[in-house]
């Protein structure tokens, strides 16, 4: 599964192409920034909850607000600011609006207390029936700043707006119809309330995070980060390979159990499922003893011949300081060195180092090479290509 943790890395890294929210007002933005929160990959703390809570909620989209039709986007845009404290007939009709509507979409605050995105997910899906797929859905957000920016307290509020700035907004109702003809008519502002309005039910998630970043111990996380570290590289690391070759690995494993996405099953339980079938690998894995001169050397000529993305592993670190050490030899190299990790062994079937690690085929090719022969130069890198 590391193979599988690598390919999804790389992937993210050239993801990160969601559309953007509405920016923070400058006082939340600054605070947020002056905690420099982090994670601890090996724990589940308060502040993991709280990245997964940022990272895929206030930037989520829960559908693509794009029109279908751009011929038939208005000059207007409308958002209809929602909560789950509102009757369900009323949020199904705002859903209904949104779904018709190319430049309508429905915002919810947030979440409410003690659920998660899923549940919500959940949740809407029931409300879209067994024949949601036979309709377009409607665009939906969970943006606490646009509420901020809107200045809406209670809803449903309609708000229409033009160049991204309000121009009208009205509580009391879903159906945006009657505030564009307002604006059509040159009303602007807010104007009179025209029905029953209902208290938020949803906290802002912005507040919700500070709070809860507060209570954080940073300090202390700080701490346990560094320490998780150092023991990280004080493990027992590879041994060095004893002659020069190159072997094979089929990165082949048998599926446990049916795996099952959108009521589709993907693989069923004991079938053999190679991940290069499915997935191209484009990279290079360098896995050497970085505290030997010779094979530190070697890896700096296999980079600069390199035709795709290189990985460096390191199995064993230098120093008094191991982490010094790391970043003294990484600036040097001019990227990045990560520390040797068990499950890599069986994930490519590394067993030494140095081993240079590419795919070809459906399968990955493992070139060993001898120090010594490193260092009296009888290894050309490119020769075995």
């Amino acid at each position: 599964m590391a193979f599988l943790a690598l390919l999804a890395g790389a992937a993210a890294a050239e993801s990160e192409g969601l559309p953007v929210q509405p920016a923070l007002d400058s006082e939340t933005q600054q605070w947020i920034e002056a905690q420099k929160p982090g994670l601890d990959p090996s724990s589940m703390s308060e502040a993991q909850v709280i990245a997964d809570d940022a990272r895929e909620i206030v930037n989520a989209r829960l559908a693509d607000e794009t029109p279908s039709n751009p011929a038939q986007a208005s000059k207007y845009s409308t958002k209809i600011f929602v909560s789950r404290s509102m009757p369900l007939s009323d949020i199904k009709l705002a859903f209904d609006r949104a779904a018709t509507e190319p430049d309508t979409v429905v915002v919810f605050r947030g979440l409410l207390p003690g659920t998660d995105l899923m549940a919500f997910r959940r949740w809407l899906s029931e409300i879209a029936g067994p024949f949601a797929n036979l309709a377009p859905p409607p665009k939906i957000q969970i943006d606490p700043p646009a509420f901020q920016s809107a200045g809406v307290i209670h809803v449903p509020t309609v708000v229409i707006l033009g160049s991204d700035r309000v121009l009208a907004k009205v509580s009391g109702m879903v159906n945006p119809d009657w505030v564009r003809d307002q604006v059509e008519r040159g009303k602007r502002g807010t104007l009179p309330q025209f029905g029953p309005t209902h208290e938020i039910a949803e906290p802002d998630l912005i507040q919700v995070m500070q709070q809860r970043l507060a209570r954080v111990d940073w300090d202390k996380w700080r701490r346990s980060q560094v320490d998780g570290l150092r023991r990280a590289v004080a493990k027992p690391s590879l041994p060095d390979a004893v002659i020069t070759r190159t072997r094979w690995h089929d990165p082949s494993f048998e599926v446990v159990e049916d795996v099952v996405a959108n009521n589709h099953i993907l693989a069923r339980k004991g079938d053999l499922v190679n991940p290069l079938d499915r997935v191209a690998f484009l990279q290079e894995i360098y896995v050497i003893d970085a505290t030997d001169p010779r094979q530190f050397a070697a890896v700096k000529g296999w980079i600069s011949k390199a035709r795709t993305r290189v990985t460096v592993i390191t199995t064993r670190t230098g120093g008094d300081d191991s982490l010094a050490w790391l970043a003294e030899r990484a600036t040097e190299l001019g990227r990045p060195i990560f520390v040797w990790r068990p499950d890599l062994a069986q994930a490519f079937g590394i067993q030494c180092a140095p081993t240079r690690v590419r795919s070809e085929g459906n399968r990955f090719r493992l070139d060993e090479f001898r120090p010594a022969d490193l260092e009296v130069g009888h290894v050309d890198p490119e020769a075995s290509h």
